[in-house]
């Protein structure tokens, strides 16, 4: 390595400092707050913990490839099934809450987490939640910014 090969500096050679592709996706699309809530559901368990990185499902039969459903939680907890959606901000829409318990009812989830990153879930969500889930008979599992830091 010579002179004539540094992109910068007169001395010595600049250094460079490069975030992995991966890294970067992964941050960017704030993957960090499944793999919290992926870490306190398994903390949480008392015999065993599997789980699988987010899921793109797309219907059977379908000509495209656009997702009808992302999972960003999945993993089996002491033998229970648990789908869940992974949040920065606190926003959640009835329709996504309809949604995952649907899947659930297709394929015998038997509990639902919904984890923010925020401090809280509005109370309007939280009741969301609670009335939707109670109603289907699946145990909801609320994770927020405290909870899953806890875990760490």
């Amino acid at each position: 390595m010579t002179a004539e090969n540094y992109w910068y500096g007169e001395l010595e050679p600049g250094w460079f400092y490069k975030l992995d592709e991966i890294v970067y996706q992964f941050l960017r699309h704030n993957g960090y707050v499944s793999c919290l809530a992926l870490e306190c559901l398994r903390q949480r368990s008392e015999d065993s913990f599997l789980f699988s990185c987010d899921l793109e499902l797309i219907k059977r039969g379908s000509n495209s490839r656009k997702p009808e459903f992302e999972l960003d939680i999945l993993a089996i907890v002491d033998g229970a099934v648990v789908l869940g959606e992974a949040k920065k901000n606190s926003k959640l829409e009835r329709r996504e809450i309809k949604k995952y318990l649907h899947l659930a009812n297709q394929i015998g989830a038997t509990k639902i987490a919904f984890a923010t990153f925020a401090m809280s879930w509005g109370d309007e969500v939280l009741a969301e939640i609670v009335e939707y889930t109670d109603r289907a008979n699946i145990e909801s599992v609320v994770l927020t910014h405290s909870s899953l830091l806890s875990s760490l």
